[in-house]
């Protein structure tokens, strides 16, 4: 009887995770992977990101640095309150050390990296949220040494605060910040 408790309570768990998956990224994103083709040549220019205010410094190269991984955001999440309190002991980080990464473009629509970041995000809502207050508390520097409030920085590429979910800084000191 235990053993088919057991079971029920794995695919009731499944079920919530697969739910919870297409719920989550019901934007388009097919339920089973299957490769696409690799384009030879881009299919669309690239969009250029938003400008910055008129005679403010270029605060847009930490939205195309083109960097990130599944693996990366997936441990940003696991390790959230740790990565938290080390941007806590920051207050301030060069513009040059942050680089802003799109959610939806590391996963690549993977089920299982998706199905995997959808489970940390219910089980870390409270700490997004608190990764988001300090994120607040933080200033970013440009090399001309004009400071911008981390919600009005994150704002130039087109992001609210409240869509950051996870934060990696590397030993190298670049600060990724995940956005869906």
């Amino acid at each position: 009887m235990k053993s088919i408790v057991k079971q029920g309570s794995i695919a009731v768990g499944v079920v919530s995770m697969v739910f919870a998956a297409t719920t989550a990224h019901a934007g388009g994103l097919p339920l089973v992977s299957t490769p696409a083709p690799v384009p030879t040549t881009p299919s669309a220019p690239p969009v250029s990101p938003p400008s910055a205010p008129v005679g403010a410094p270029d605060w847009t190269a930490p939205f195309s640095c083109g960097s990130g991984s599944a693996g990366g955001l997936l441990g940003s999440i696991t390790n959230i309150v740790a990565n938290t309190l080390q941007i806590q002991a920051l207050n301030q980080v060069n513009v040059e050390n942050i680089c802003v990464v799109d959610v939806d473009d590391v996963l690549n629509g993977n089920i299982l990296n998706l199905l995997t970041y959808s489970t940390l995000i219910v089980q870390n809502l409270l700490n997004v949220s608190l990764l988001q207050v300090v994120l607040n508390d933080v200033d970013v520097i440009d090399n001309d040494g004009a400071m911008l409030n981390f919600q009005d920085f994150i704002s130039i590429g087109d992001i609210n605060i409240g869509d950051v979910v996870g934060s990696e800084l590397r030993k190298d000191g670049t600060l990724f910040i995940f956005h869906e």
